[in-house]
């Protein structure tokens, strides 16, 4: 009875929270937090009624086409990338950001002002630097403001890419909101840093969301390159 209890007030929650942001915008954190709660307790099935509700009411855009930095795609081929998305989790691009486009951003990301993440066992020791100082880094994650990154054009052009909102809306099912335009320096470490990001979790930025990484750098499996626990199910955990 316990869980179900559970469930019922965080479902309540949720409402009053969607009912917030409908009236100015803002969602609550005890709505955050039940939707995490729900997600969990129904292994991500309370989310996808939320998701094909908003794919009713914000139908996708239409384009002429899909045409961007990922490649020039057919109907078929964004089918497949969102089919192989759902089943696997994740896709991976064949056609990568051109040279120059990639070279313009290493630029950018070694000579904008930055924030130093405190690590693990640092508190909230945040600092702001010049720039990343690549040579000798003495943290982990340098992470750039999101303000920056949005004014600067090249950005700009990915964020309104056709390509990008292509794929994203198949998979979402409905129009696509940028929600996070993030950049950061990852540096080596002895161990994994928990406010890198660098343990193992799961995501909860929106009821259903998609990241497009994009490394600006040559990574492998012996510096750094993201793991991803391919194809798991949502956990299904007893909030009683």
């Amino acid at each position: 009875m316990g869980a179900i209890r559970n469930t019922l007030v965080s479902t309540a929650r949720l409402a009053m929270g969607a009912l917030r942001f409908c009236k100015d915008g803002r969602t609550p954190d005890s709505a955050y937090q039940s939707m995490i709660r729900l997600f969990c307790a129904t292994g991500g099935a309370s989310n996808d009624a939320m998701s094909s509700f908003l794919s009713v009411v914000r139908r996708p855009y239409t384009f002429q086409d899909a045409r961007g930095v990922l490649g020039d795609f057919s109907s078929e081929e964004i089918d497949f990338i969102g089919s192989d998305i759902r089943e696997r989790g994740y896709h991976v691009f064949r056609q990568r950001l051109q040279d120059e486009m990639c070279d313009e951003l290493l630029k950018f990301a070694g000579s904008t002002t930055c924030v130093k993440r405190a690590m693990d066992g640092q508190g909230n020791a945040d600092t702001e630097i010049p720039r990343f100082p690549r040579e000798s880094p003495d943290a982990v994650r340098y992470e750039f403001r999101e303000q920056d990154l949005i004014n600067y054009p090249l950005i700009q052009k990915i964020m309104a890419d056709r390509s990008i909102i292509n794929v994203a809306q198949n998979y979402l099912g409905s129009q696509p909101i940028v929600d996070v335009v993030a950049m950061w320096w990852n540096a080596a470490s002895a161990r994994p840093d928990k406010q890198a990001a660098q343990y193992w979790h799961f995501d909860m930025d929106r009821i259903k969301w998609l990241k497009f990484f994009i490394y600006l750098t040559d990574v492998g499996p012996e510096n750094g390159a993201h793991s991803f626990v391919e194809g798991v199910a949502p956990p299904r955990w007893d909030t009683g």
